[in-house]
């Protein structure tokens, strides 16, 4: 037996679907209009104990300028307890442990806020969606990634804006893996050295089959 969820008085509960007993998809609307989609883990078959493991926003339209766009997606990632300060990050950035943390060479190049301008620019011309998600959080910044498919055969199945306009998506904290910094060039060989085998993923993380997150009971 499924037991309801009780949703904050501001949205507006849609639908639950999905046939996988331990995994669904909600979507609810807020009374501005904007529509959230979430991925739950159910557990022991109640969905009262359900845990909400990505929250994703779809506009009806796309903000026609990256600064817009990232106006919008700061106000999403504040509702979702993240900081509203985002660090565009590309994967030469990140290094997988095959743990609950990953490291962070910092400091971020300041390039890369220019190569996501143009990676906004290149995704709207694409009208083939794009999203806006998050990799990991670290004090006081949310570290964040821009992509778009590039050909037809990449574009998403199931929560995926079909009409190519722009996703919003946060990783529910509690599954979002730590940020740790790393700001000596030797340590930082060292490190990709000694991880090497496990950075074979690392793209996933900055697409959105990267938003998989899985549970464990």
């Amino acid at each position: 037996m499924l037991h309801p969820v009780t949703f904050p008085h501001h949205l507006i509960p849609l639908t639950f679907s999905g046939r996988s007993r331990r995994n669904r998809t909600a979507s609810i609307q807020s009374k501005t209009g904007s529509r959230f989609d979430f991925t739950i883990s159910i557990s022991r078959g109640r969905l009262s104990d359900a845990k909400i493991l990505a929250s994703h926003e779809m506009g009806a339209d796309i903000p026609p300028d990256f600064d817009a766009a990232v106006a919008r997606f700061r106000v999403f990632l504040k509702l979702n307890s993240y900081s509203g300060n985002i660090v565009w990050i590309t994967p030469e950035d990140v290094l997988l442990t095959g743990k609950r943390f990953l490291y962070l060479r910092v400091p971020i190049s300041a390039d890369n806020e220019t190569r996501m301008r143009r990676m906004y620019k290149h995704g709207v011309k694409q009208a083939r969606g794009l999203v806006m998600g998050t990799v990991c959080g670290m004090n006081p910044s949310t570290y964040c990634y821009l992509w778009f498919p590039k050909s037809v055969e990449e574009i998403p199945q199931g929560i995926w804006p079909t009409d190519g306009s722009l996703k919003l998506s946060a990783t529910d904290k509690s599954s979002s893996p730590d940020g740790r910094p790393i700001n000596n060039r030797m340590l930082w060989a060292l490190l990709k050295l000694w991880h090497r085998k496990k950075q074979g993923l690392r793209d996933l993380l900055f697409s959105e089959k990267g938003l998989i997150v899985e549970v464990r009971q």
